[in-house]
């Protein structure tokens, strides 16, 4: 492994478990200075030798309260290991005082998602800088993530405040996810109780039904325009099943649906992360270089 002083930030240069060797960049800042909130900096996995590979952006899970970039190493080497960059951001998190009590300061919706499109629009700028391909960009997720990716990809306004309009989005992988916020309450508030609902989804997302509907995907599904793979496992399949209703009732098309029915919520991640073989990371894979426009 060499490692490799890059103005502020390291740059390590390895070789993946599939055969491409990759490099990373660590520590960019997408908003504000080099000193900016550790929230607004990203981490680059960019395969060499590739020309202009495609962008995979995978934002962490964490129920919108918990978890970092660090924490996706594992799955990002193994993406760039099959020669597709990837770029894993760090976004602000709301309170998580119903798991740890010291946990109760943070920020609440839109604050997530107005992260998660400035650093799209960050790396949209600087594909060139880096070697990605601007035309190739596609957004990911898993749980919280999943449900920010898709966020991003239906209520285009955020996109617009960065200037950018819902091409520059190749193709969307929600992975467990819930995208419909109000039954994401009521579900809390009915199997868990009135302070899980109080602490956990109105401290996320505020407490009324107008906050609720700003941040589901189901209610913006008529704008979404690009290709998806829909992914659920045991546990998140009602959340995913009630998204891929309201996409069938939109009548959209290029939508992929893959409910891992025989993993539940930490199952599917580890097996994604952690396998150094899995059929489910290998089709999302085979969905990016789908509709790559210049595959590696």
């Amino acid at each position: 492994m060499k490692i490799l002083l890059f103005g502020c930030f390291l740059m390590f240069s390895v070789l993946g478990l599939y055969g491409q060797s990759f490099k990373t960049i660590n520590d960019l800042s997408y908003f504000g200075t080099d000193e900016a909130d550790e929230k607004h900096k990203l981490d680059l996995y960019l395969p060499e030798g590739i020309e202009q590979p495609p962008l995979l952006i995978w934002i962490h899970g964490g129920a919108w309260a918990f978890g970092n970039r660090k924490n996706e190493k594992a799955l990002a080497t193994k993406f760039a290991g099959e020669g597709i960059a990837v770029a894993v951001i760090s976004y602000r998190l709301s309170p998580g005082a119903w798991a740890d009590p010291k946990l109760d300061k943070g920020i609440q919706h839109p604050e997530h998602i107005i992260d998660v499109a400035r650093a799209f629009g960050w790396l949209h700028k600087n594909a060139e800088t880096y070697g990605f391909s601007q035309q190739d960009i596609f957004v990911s997720g898993y749980s919280a993530g999943g449900h920010l990716s898709a966020l991003l990809a239906t209520d285009l306004h955020y996109l617009k405040d960065q200037g950018l309009n819902k091409e520059v989005i190749k193709g969307l992988i929600p992975i467990a996810g819930a995208y419909d916020i109000s039954a994401y309450h009521d579900t809390h508030y009915r199997y868990n109780g009135p302070e899980m609902a109080e602490k956990h989804v109105k401290a996320v997302f505020g407490h009324s039904e107008e906050d609720f509907l700003s941040a589901s995907p189901t209610n913006f599904v008529n704008n979404l325009s690009v290709p998806m793979l829909l992914i659920s496992e045991n546990q998140s399949y009602d959340y995913t099943l009630l998204f891929e209703e309201a996409i069938k009732k939109a009548g959209k098309r290029n939508v992929d649906y893959l409910h891992v029915r025989e993993l539940d919520h930490s199952g599917l991640y580890q097996q994604l992360a952690g396998s150094e073989t899995s059929k489910y990371r290998d089709q999302i894979v085979n969905f990016i270089l789908k509709w790559s426009t210049k595959r590696p």
